[in-house]
This record gives C-alpha cells, sequence and structure tokens, in this order.
C-alpha cells in the first residue's frame, strides 16, 4: 500500500496558532525566513513594528509598520538594525538553514540551523519569545529541500526553555493532521513528501 500523506493543511495549522499568540500586541517583531509568506503581512496587524528578513528576494506587501531585508544573519556584516525583539517569527525556515541548493544557500553547512538559534536568541529583550513551527519526525534530510527533527530537536531547542508545545501528525492512509504527543510525533516515520509538524514557544533560558 503506498503512502499517500502529503504535507496538506501544513499551513492551516501553523499560520493561525501564531496570530492566536500575537494577541498580546508586542512592540517589536522580527520575521525570521519571511519569504513571501501572507504570515508577514497578518503578523503586522497585531504589532508596532515588523522588521521581515529573508537570503532573497521577499516579495511582501507594503506595509506603514513593516521593514523588509535581505541578508544572511550568520554574516557578521550584515545589519538588522538595533537588537531587543519583543517576539521572534520562525514559521518552518529552520529546516532549510544550511541545506545547499534551495533558497540561496549554496555552501552546504549542517550545523547553521544550530548557529542560527543561537543568533536569534541574542535578539530577544529580556523575557521575549520566539514562536517557532518546524518539520519533526525520525533525523532526516530531503535535499535540497528540508530537514526533520527527531533527536536533533534536543539540540535544536538547546539553551531555550519550551513555554509551550504542540504536535500534529497524520497516520499512515489518512491525509489529515491530528494532535499527537511528543513522542509520537519525533518517532514516527516521515517521507519525502511528508512530515509531522511541531510547534513551540520558546524563551532563552
Amino acid at each position: 500500500m503506498s503512502d499517500n500523506r502529503t504535507l496538506f493543511g501544513d499551513r492551516y495549522i501553523e499560520h493561525p496558532w501564531i496570530l492566536i499568540h500575537l494577541d498580546n500586541a508586542p512592540e517589536k517583531v522580527l520575521d525570521f525566513g519571511c519569504g513571501a509568506s501572507p504570515l508577514t503581512y497578518q503578523a503586522c496587524h497585531f504589532c508596532k513594528e515588523l522588521v521581515a528578513v529573508d537570503l532573497q528576494d521577499a516579495k511582501q506587501r507594503a506595509m506603514p509598520n513593516l521593514t523588509v531585508l535581505k541578508g544572511d544573519i550568520l554574516n557578521p556584516d550584515f545589519q538588522l538594525g538595533a537588537h531587543g525583539y519583543d517576539v521572534i517569527l520562525n514559521c518552518s525556515t529552520m529546516e532549510h538553514v544550511g541545506i545547499a541548493g534551495r533558497y540561496g544557500v549554496e555552501v552546504e553547512d549542517l550545523e547553521a540551523d544550530l548557529k542560527v538559534m543561537c543568533k536569534l536568541g541574542g535578539l530577544l529583550k529580556p523575557g521575549g519569545q520566539m514562536l517557532i513551527t518546524i518539520p519533526v519526525g525520525m533525523d532526516r534530510i530531503v535535499r535540497p529541500y528540508h530537514r526533520i527533527y527527531g533527536e536533533r530537536l534536543k539540540d535544536l531547542l538547546h539553551g531555550w526553555e519550551v513555554i509551550e508545545q504542540k504536535f500534529y501528525i497524520k497516520d499512515k492512509g489518512v491525509d489529515i493532521y491530528r494532535k499527537a504527543t511528543r513522542k509520537e510525533a519525533v518517532e514516527h516515520e516521515p517521507t519525502d513528501k511528508y512530515y509531522g509538524l511541531g510547534m513551540f514557544v520558546l524563551e532563552v533560558e
């Protein structure tokens, strides 16, 4: 029996979850890896100032409180402006970091995801939070597209306190996400076209 699971429905879960967590109207937000996602535009309605950054030219709608920057945050010459963000949005981005062949990455660095997490932690105000969504399942890299986090999830979250976490997976033969435990999510088997979802509210330890 073929495995017909896909990623259909992932954004319908991730985006509302992030917007709900912006309901406290943070003053300054960083959107890491914004691309052309509608989430950036939507998030602008929940904060005073939003800075969106991407490796490539990000096609975003103009908003009076939106600044879009192109660059690599690991490049010491790249300036993100004044630090001290209340919230960092990190939606479906970490899985691409450091994997060559897509999104402008030319030189592969499979430790770049851990370096970025450390860098982002230094951009938050004391008590600030990161809202992050990532693929979960048995550890796997599907080149040139993404990484899936299983055991590596512990490394990714090192130095962070998990304030809240939610997981969704699809059972084989059912192309609909359901809630799952962390153990279920990180131990289930993904495919080239499907993975589970992990969503976290994080604060620097």
